[in-house]
């Protein structure tokens, strides 16, 4: 791009409307909401909790996850909920699933109402509601497995019958006899659960500042694009005593000025011989004739 002569200001066009509202702000609470919703769906299919027993010839495995239980060593096998599993341990998990899943919709919503705020600074207000009970409900989930599944599973009959060498009183632990080993504890979703929660907070609380940032400018008026430009500070005079050049553009439709024309030059002829003469010479230069 040709460069203006030196001490004229620079042209720059100014930032679209479009690209205030969704600054890197804006584009980084929709990064962080999305991986959120992504952290969330993967905590929906993966293991929330398990309990491992071993001998000194097989281990088995039990993972329990918000729709089934699989049982993996001697005996492979999944049980879809409600199953032979007593009912207070399925409602364990069947509620946790539905704390979840009320938050990973709540957080599409605040998605797709914090793309709307951008342009409609009220809607982005909704968002942000949406984007608290969206985090609340994913941090009620593994918090509420935490608290009930302890007290299910010990007050269980039918989970002792079926798995009579299980004494579990607490969410985390392990215990050893000289038989065999059990150990139990939050799965891989019981984590993304977790970490979705902080991922939401933080999503969240960067849509409020968005939404605060973006309020003042009203709504956004589709098709009122910016043709202005704005100049810079023009350029100052350098030190030394040098003086900038002064720059004009040229004008290529202003004519020349005319040129002042020669006056005419008159001739007489020699009365002897008719040769020509100039005005005022005193003789002929052909015949030598004095010219009156």
């Amino acid at each position: 791009m040709q460069q203006p002569p030196y001490g004229q200001p620079m042209m720059s066009r100014p930032p679209s409307e479009l690209a205030k509202r969704f600054d890197h702000g804006a584009i980084a609470a929709i990064v962080v909401v999305i991986a959120g919703i992504a952290f969330i769906g993967a905590s929906l299919v993966t293991t929330w909790w398990s309990a491992k027993w071993a001998t000194s010839t097989t281990t088995t495995t039990l993972d329990f996850g918000l729709g089934q239980a699989c049982l993996s060593g001697p005996v492979n096998a999944c049980y879809a909920y409600p199953s032979d599993l007593p009912q207070s341990i399925v409602d364990s998990f069947t509620r946790t699933g539905f704390f979840l899943m009320a938050g990973m919709i709540l957080t599409v919503l605040a998605l797709v109402l914090l793309i709307l705020g951008a342009l409609r600074p009220k809607v982005g207000w909704v968002a942000v509601i949406c984007g608290m009970i969206a985090s609340a409900l994913t941090l009620v989930a593994p918090l509420y497995l935490l608290t009930t599944l302890p007290g299910a599973v010990s007050d269980s009959d039918a989970f002792h019958a079926l798995y009579p060498h299980m004494k579990i009183d607490s969410f985390f632990g392990s215990y050893n006899t000289p038989v065999w080993i059990l150990s139990f504890g939050g799965g891989l979703g019981w984590y993304l659960a977790l970490f979705a929660f902080l991922l939401l907070m933080f999503g969240t609380i960067q849509t409020l500042l968005t939404i605060r940032r973006i309020a003042p400018m009203g709504n956004y008026r589709f098709g009122s694009g910016q043709q202005a430009f704005v100049t810079s500070a023009p350029m100052q005079q350098p030190r030394g005593g040098l003086t900038p050049i002064q720059y004009s553009p040229p004008a290529a439709s202003i004519p020349p000025p005319p040129q002042p024309q020669a006056a005419p030059v008159t001739q007489k002829q020699c009365p002897t011989c008719g040769d020509p003469v100039l005005e005022g010479q005193p003789f002929c230069g052909r015949c030598g004739n004095k010219i009156g």
